[in-house]
Parts: C-alpha cells; structure tokens; sequence
C-alpha cells in the first residue's frame, strides 16, 4: 500500500494580514538616551546615599570611641584594685608560710630583676 503525502500549504487567497507594526511600536520601551539618564541618576543617587552613610557611620564609630575612652579609667582602677587586693592575698600567704624562716622580708623579690607587672587573667577587652 502505497502512502499519499499531502502537504501543509496556505489556503487559497493567502493567510489574513497582521498589523504587528502597532504591537512593536506600543511595547517598544525606552529609547537609549533615556536609559543613559536613568544609569546616571541611579549612580548620583546611589553616591550620595553611599557617602552620606558612611559619614553616619564615622560618626557612629567616634561616638563609640570617646565612650570606650571615657571608661578606661575606671577599669582600670577596678584591674588596680584587683591586682592590690590579689597582692596582699599572696602576701599574707607568704608571711604565714615563711614565718620560721629567720631574715625573710615579706614581699621582697628573690630575683635580681626589674619589676614586670603580672598578667592578668580577665582583662576588659573592648
């Protein structure tokens, strides 16, 4: 059996005209000097929204800085107090351990060196 072939043509008279000049003309956009415009403004926007931000930040940062400043004092007379009550903590220590031992001064180091001040365990750090 032997197939027939019909092929798909246009239907006599033609296919009906379409005006497709309207739908590119109405969906077209804009033209390239507008997008250059809105490249442009976006830029300036986005530099000014930038720098001023930044100087809000800067200004953020100093306020932190003299508030950290105007508290160091005052840890570190807290740290000294610390340190001085741990001192004579070790010094008593010291005078009820050696107290049998004739000659020994309390406090007085044993080394020939120059005073180091101790580290201390929880310093504030910021």
């Amino acid at each position: 059996m032997e197939a027939r072939f019909v092929q798909d043509v246009a239907p006599k008279g033609g296919y009906p005209l379409q005006n497709y000049n309207s739908y590119l003309q109405r969906g077209r956009g804009p033209t390239g000097l507008q997008f250059a415009g809105m490249i442009v403004a976006s830029t300036v926007i986005g530099f000014g929204l930038y720098f001023r931000q930044r100087n809000n930040y800067r200004l953020i940062q100093e306020r932190n800085q003299r508030e950290k400043l105007a508290v160091v004092p005052y840890l570190q007379a807290e740290t000294d107090r610390r340190y001085l009550k741990q001192l004579k903590k070790e010094q008593d220590e010291e005078a009820a351990v050696m107290k049998d031992v004739p000659g020994w001064v309390v406090g007085e180091s044993v080394y020939k060196t120059r005073y180091m001040r101790p580290i201390i365990d929880d310093p504030p750090f910021f």
